[in-house]
């Protein structure tokens, strides 16, 4: 009878232990499993903000509590590359740690910048984890350390959820430097789309452009855009391409098709002499924008010149006596 009793006070805390293991972080931030180091920052920062325990009614608390440790522990996870791909890998239990098999880490809030994270919520409790760690508690972010037993006192070392600083002031660490984000212009056209760039993936947004700023986790990167053998990016999302033509059709004009990057054939013609300096825009014809329509593009001509002429084709050449002004007007 006492070996049953033990088994059945046991049974719960084995259920409990099972659907931990069970516990799938990308379930719980909400994101899918290919998800960027933004999207799945930015699910975080959502369920945060909805889950913080200063931001739900007394009876909703401890439900609330549970839910942001889930969060808290499944975000650790994700956001680091090395711990992701064990997670990923192995499928274990994150709230283990590297032990158990899951990749991740208990919620840690010793070492966890929440200072990045919750910069914009406005959270309550005194202006937020940075001004009480000024003052020299523990508390975190907005008093959530001392609802779960971190002290809050001068100098204290904060224990709990949402303890401190260990030495009194936490260091702040900076920025990493900008990198540059190499990108194709079919990157550019077929975004939003993800690029992996070392151990992250960068999620490259709609409407992206050469020179753009896109942060991924902590680290920021700066949009390069490779050359293209017959397109380039100008302005943003206007696109320019060369079209060569023959010397005759310079003096004569042209009826001919000009192609755009997605394939398509936009009919040109003009019985106007063509120069090197002339120029035909066809407006909506270039890349996306990011709150929808699409830049111009831009058309430039290159005139090939005969290899060879004939003493008879240069007298008549000659015999013309041709005089025109050459400008940049468009066509």
């Amino acid at each position: 009878m006492r070996l049953m009793s033990i088994l059945l006070f046991l049974i719960p805390y084995f259920f409990k232990a099972f659907a931990r293991r069970q516990m799938d972080c990308y379930k719980e931030l909400g994101v899918s499993r290919d998800a960027s180091d933004s999207q799945i920052k930015k699910a975080f920062r959502k369920l945060a903000k909805k889950y913080h325990p200063d931001k739900v009614s007394e009876a909703e608390k401890e439900k609330a509590q549970e839910k942001f440790a889930r969060i808290g522990t499944c975000y650790q996870t994700l956001s680091d590359p090395e711990k992701r791909k064990m997670y990923d890998v192995t499928g274990g239990d994150p709230s283990k740690g590297d032990s158990g098999g899951g990749g991740g880490a208990n919620f840690n809030f010793d070492n966890f910048n929440f200072d990045d994270i919750f910069s914009n919520f406005g959270f309550g409790g005194g202006g937020g984890g940075r001004q009480r760690q000024q003052r020299g508690g523990g508390g975190g972010f907005g008093g959530f350390g001392d609802m779960f037993g971190g002290g809050g006192g001068s100098g204290g070392s904060g224990g709990g959820f949402g303890g401190g600083n260990r030495g009194g002031r936490r260091q702040a660490q900076p920025d990493p430097e900008p990198q540059k984000l190499e990108v194709t212009l079919d990157d550019l056209w077929n975004a939003p789309t993800t690029k992996r760039v070392g151990r992250n993936r960068v999620e490259i947004p709609k409407g992206a452009y050469e020179g753009q700023k896109i942060s991924s986790g902590r680290q920021e990167y700066e949009i390069v855009v490779k050359p293209h053998k017959k397109y380039e990016i100008r302005k943003k999302h206007d696109l320019t391409y060369r079209h060569t033509i023959s010397l005759t059709e310079a003096l004569t004009g042209i009826s001919t098709q000009i192609p755009t990057f997605d394939g398509r054939k936009l009919p040109f013609k003009t019985k106007k002499i063509i120069s090197t300096t002339s120029w035909k825009k066809f407006g909506g014809a270039g890349f996306p924008k990011k709150n929808g329509g699409r830049g111009d593009l831009i058309v430039f001509f290159d005139v090939e010149f005969p290899q060879r002429l004939s003493q008879k084709q240069k007298d008549n050449i000659k015999s013309q006596r041709w005089q025109y002004a050459s400008d940049k007007s468009e066509l």
